[in-house]
């Protein structure tokens, strides 16, 4: 499955989403820190759902991440 989050219904690339997710928000400055900030809270959402259906994968994963950065010895 692809799925494919985006501002514009008219991206070209929706054409290849099985899914689009829309994340719309009124800029009102020349950064666009509020839509980063609703793409990276979707692709929060995501993770989180695809990992409580593989929770011992997750689970796993997460600490080979926490084993990798902290220090054996801590």
């Amino acid at each position: 499955k692809t799925i494919v989050i985006t501002g514009n219904t008219e991206s070209p690339i929706t054409k290849h989403a099985d899914v689009t997710l829309l994340t719309v928000s009124q800029e009102t400055r020349a950064e666009t820190i509020v839509s980063r900030v609703a793409q990276h809270a979707m692709t929060d959402a995501l993770y989180v759902a695809v990992s409580l259906r593989m929770i011992d994968v997750a689970v796993e994963n997460e600490k080979r991440i926490w084993e990798s950065v902290i220090p054996k010895s801590v």
